[in-house]
């Protein structure tokens, strides 16, 4: 997966679109952020699977 494209929040905004979210009255924009926040954590976590496993095979080799 490539890596997402930044997105500035501030942390008023994650607030405030929580709220929406809670209440089911997305605006517009919001759909873009929420994507956004989908992919950046499924990069991450693909990232640190990915750093685990090697960890995990230079450990094997060293021992």
């Amino acid at each position: 997966m490539k890596q997402p494209k930044l997105i500035k929040l501030k942390p008023a905004d994650v607030e405030a679109l929580l709220e929406r979210v809670e209440k089911e009255a997305l605006q517009e924009g919001d759909y873009e952020i929420i994507k956004g926040l989908v992919e950046a954590f499924i990069y991450l976590s693909q990232s640190v699977n990915e750093k685990a496993t090697s960890i995990r095979r230079l450990l094997r080799i060293s021992f």
